[in-house]
This record gives C-alpha cells, structure tokens and sequence, in this order.
C-alpha cells in the first residue's frame, strides 16, 4: 500500500509538472507520409518499427508537437476527484467546457474535425488512422473519449452538485445517440459506430457507452437513454464467446480471434458499474463468465499479459487496465484485490521511470520509455487512485 501512494505521487507530480501534455501513440499514424506509404506494407513496416525504436526524434523529425487529450483530461479530473483535490478538478472541467466539438458558443474552443454535429463531443487533439481503413481528422469527437468526458461531468454533477456539470453530461449522451452512426444486428441490441466518419462495430466503447448512458438516464429518469442502454448492453453480451472472452469487433464485422487483455478489462469494468445499478441477470452471468475467463487466460501471475497466447510485448495499457479493472471487480469478486496489488507492485517496479512517468512498452530485450499521457500516465493516475480508495475500504 505505501509502495503503491508513493508512485500515486510521483506520477501526480509529473502529470501536473508537464501540464497534461505529452506525445501520443497514435500522434504518428496521422502524419503525411505514414498515410501515404499506409498501402506499401514493408515501407510501413520500417517506419512503424522507426518510430517505435526511437519515439521522441521520430516526433521531432516529424513535427508533431505535444498535445493534452481530452480524454486524458477527463481521467485525471476522476483521479482528482479520488484524492479530493476539488480545485483541479474545476479547473480541468473548465478546460473540457472550452474544447467541445462542435464549439460552444459560450466558450472559445475550435477544433478542425468538428462539423455540424448534435450535442457535445470530444475527440484527439491529432489526424489518425483508424483500423488503417479511415483517417480521423484532429478533433474528430469519438464514442470512447466522449462516453469518459461525459462520466467524468455526471460524477462533477453528482459530487459538487452543480447543474452546468449534468448540462454538459446530458449534450455529451445527445451527441453519442444522434451523431453517431448506428446499427441494429439483431432485435432488441443496438451498436453505436467510433465516430460520426465510420461504421465500426467495436464492442469493448459500446460497453464504455452502454454503461455511461444506463447511469446518466437512471440518474436523469429519462427512458430514451435507459431504453437505449439497455439495447447497446443487449449487443454486448450477445457478442460474447462461449469461453465467457469477448474479442474486438463486434456482429456484423468479420471474426479475426482479436483478444486482448485491455479491450476485455474495458467490457468487464463496465459490466461492473452496469450491475451496480441494474439487478439484471443475463449481466451478472456474463459478468462472472467474462471474468473467469480473463483472471484464468489474460495474467501470468501478476503480469499482465498481451494476449491469451502471447506475454510480450508488455503494453501498460494492459498494466494500467488490470489494475483499474480489478479494483472495480472486487466489489463482487473481494479477491481481485489482492492481484490488482500485485500488477500495481510489479507495474511499478518494471514500468515506471523515478521521475514519474510509466513506460509504454516493455519486450524481452529492451523497454520502449517514452511517456504518453493519454496511453499511459492520465489513466494510470486514474488507476492508482481508485485502487488506493478500494483499499482504504
């Protein structure tokens, strides 16, 4: 536990030294050149591999400049909520009041992916390349960033009872169910698209959604979003394998066995919160199937594992996730505690750098260490603090 505060510190301190601001993982996949050699695979290999090797001069090379990311924002808000630092929290809500998308006419932000969308939405601060397929130009609000801003407005509200916070809640939920796109697979399920460019079928930010719009109309009694929370949960766990796994994409996309252990840890957190306020049981059961499966075929011992079949490379993403997600789970399942401490102690020794920061990727013969707010710190602060306040309970 003290072992655990003090990188909770460490980290708060070079979150708040650097202002939120760093590089990004996906930073590169927008820039010129990586979209147009996107179709010449052993060009793309070299410069992915290139950028990877040597992540800051790649940058530099590149002229990308440091971001903050709105979802990395909207975390580290809940981890200051966490620790009671009422005051940061204010101020960085402010910040996300000032970058909608569209622009708020009663703020100043701007942002060149916004178009003429409904509600609030919140994108990165950068181009990328979705499932190499689509570009997403800077700004663009997405399904995943949005669902953890409007979260992040519906605890501000609950906590400091301030309505201008539900306000900002309630236009982040009209965005996701009148500018996204959506499908209904089967009857009764609905799949919301990444973004208002796409028509992806992602399961684990449906879950994300599902479980912020079930929350948001419980505490609102609005029955169009509790109506529609309950269908996206239907998809959910319709898309869920036998084995209790859940993969990637979601019915209709094609099945390419993509598992891996954030993307499950984001579906189960959900489930969680999801149970905590609806009694249904085809929830439960898929809840208690999906964390069998994964406390069983994601983790050996307390690392975190890539895959079911794979151990490296060790992404902190995995890290970062276990932790937070276990944390959760031990509201119905006490012994997650224990391994979320563990990843925490091991994550801490192998991942994190004495200024603060934690490293992105770690292989067998080398650690890639360049810092990511939004990939890796933002959320681990997130993390941390909830896992300190599990334990405190």
């Amino acid at each position: 536990m003290k072992k655990i505060k003090n990188s909770l510190s460490l980290l708060k301190k070079w979150i708040e030294e650097n202002n939120l601001r760093s590089y990004d993982p996906y930073d590169v996949k927008g820039a010129p050149i990586f979209v147009s050699l996107e179709k010449i695979k052993p060009l793309r290999i070299f410069l992915s591999s290139f950028t990877y090797l040597f992540p800051e001069g790649s940058r530099k090379i590149l002229k990308i400049k440091k971001v903050i990311s709105p979802q990395a924002v909207a975390q580290c808000c809940d981890a200051w909520f966490n620790i009671g630092e009422i005051e940061k929290t204010k101020k960085w809500l402010k910040w996300l009041e000032e970058n909608t998308c569209p622009p708020n006419p009663d703020k100043i932000g701007s942002r060149r992916g916004c178009t003429k969308h409904k509600g609030f939405g919140w994108g990165e601060n950068f181009d990328w390349l979705a499932g190499r397929k689509i570009l997403i130009p800077l700004g663009t609000p997405d399904i995943f960033c949005t669902s953890i801003v409007g979260n992040t407005f519906l605890r501000a509200y609950k906590t400091l009872k301030e309505k201008e916070y539900l306000d900002y809640a309630n236009q982040s939920a009209r965005f996701i169910i009148h500018s996204l796109n959506i499908d209904r697979p089967e009857d009764s399920t609905l799949c919301f698209s990444y973004t208002p460019i796409d028509n992806f079928h992602i399961i684990n930010v449906n879950a994300i959604a599902g479980a912020f719009l079930l929350k948001l109309g419980k505490e609102t009694d609005n029955i169009e979003l509790i109506e529609m929370a309950e269908q996206v949960l239907n998809y959910v766990i319709r898309n869920q394998k036998p084995d209790g796994s859940f993969e990637y994409w979601g019915t209709p996309e094609p099945s390419y066995q993509q598992i891996d252990n954030y993307h499950t840890g984001f579906i189960l957190r959900s489930l969680c919160n999801v149970l905590k306020i609806s009694k249904r049981e085809k929830i439960k059961e898929s809840l208690i199937k999906g964390y069998k499966y994964y406390v069983k075929n994601l983790f050996l011992g307390e690392i975190p594992k890539s895959t079911p079949k794979k151990l490296w490379p060790i992404n902190i993403q995995s890290c970062v996730e276990s932790i937070f997600c276990l944390s959760t789970l031990s509201d119905f399942f006490p012994e997650t505690l224990e391994l979320a401490e563990k990843v925490a102690s091991w994550t801490i020794k192998n991942m994190q750098d004495k200024e603060g920061y934690f490293y992105y990727r770690k292989y067998p013969c080398f650690t890639i260490k360049i810092p990511f707010m939004r990939w890796s710190d933002a959320p681990m602060f997130q993390a941390f603090s909830s896992l300190v306040s599990s334990l405190n309970t």
